[in-house]
């Protein structure tokens, strides 16, 4: 085959990759949109409650413990975020919507002589009240959900990595594109509600920039430990993020 005519096929593939990705994120968002309800009026912006179902590798009831041990899940792709729940520090590796999920990753781990625990929490429901524009109920609304929404994207993304449906150059491409969503966020958020000296507006803010950041720093592919595959990097981000999320709401 000629080089250019070779040259012209590659692009073509790459565009054509590029446009996937484009497309499965968008039917994300729009599904996520469906099972993350949010309810509107003029006078409040309400964020359903919703519950997701974590995995953990390994728990400590002293945090240094807990962080110790993460590095040695994260090479075989567990996200290793250190999750608080109750009296326990969690070494966590996933999250997910549905436990039968967790169930069957829970069995594969089994079989490989790694002995982890499910612990489901619930993110309850959240509220914002005030006269709100058009615009600004629908920018608030992306405020609220980006979090649950860049968490489901980052998920799938994770777990087409595993799979083999994307390479990493694949997802790499993928996860910039959740950055683009979440900085047009934040930035539409900031044109309508900077000025908003109230302290649940500030408080959005501040949880939207920590969520621009962690997304920034996944985009980086900086690694947090030495051997820490991109998987668990993805989820490792995504959990931070969830984190960021409940402590906007529990605040």
């Amino acid at each position: 085959m000629p080089k250019k005519l070779n040259s012209n096929k590659k692009i073509l593939i790459c565009l054509a990759s590029i446009f996937v990705l484009a497309t499965a994120l968008l039917l994300a968002n729009l599904i996520s949109m469906i099972t993350f309800p949010v309810s509107q009026s003029s006078q409040e912006v309400h964020v359903n409650s919703f519950e997701l179902h974590f995995l953990a590798v390994n728990k400590s009831q002293n945090e240094l413990s807990a962080k110790a041990l993460a590095s040695d899940y994260q090479p075989i792709g567990a996200g290793g975020f250190i999750w608080k729940e109750g009296d326990y520090y969690y070494v966590a590796s996933s999250a997910y919507q549905n436990k039968n999920d967790a169930t069957l990753v829970q069995t594969n781990l089994k079989n490989s002589e790694i002995e982890s625990e499910i612990f489901s929490v619930k993110f309850k429901d959240f509220s914002v009240s005030g006269n709100f524009e058009n615009d600004e109920k629908k920018v608030l609304q992306k405020a609220l959900t980006i979090a649950y929404i860049s968490y489901q994207n980052l998920y799938d993304i994770a777990i087409s990595l595993d799979t083999g449906v994307y390479n990493e150059t694949s997802a790499r491409l993928a996860v910039n594109a959740v950055n683009s969503s979440i900085s047009m966020a934040f930035d539409d958020y900031q044109t309508l509600f900077s000025e908003n000296d109230n302290k649940i507006f500030k408080k959005i803010e501040s949880s939207l920039k920590n969520i621009q950041r962690i997304s920034t720093a996944l985009c980086s592919g900086v690694k947090l430990s030495d051997k820490q595959t991109y998987s668990s990097l993805i989820k490792y981000r995504y959990l931070e993020i969830l984190n960021e999320y409940m402590h906007l709401i529990n605040d």
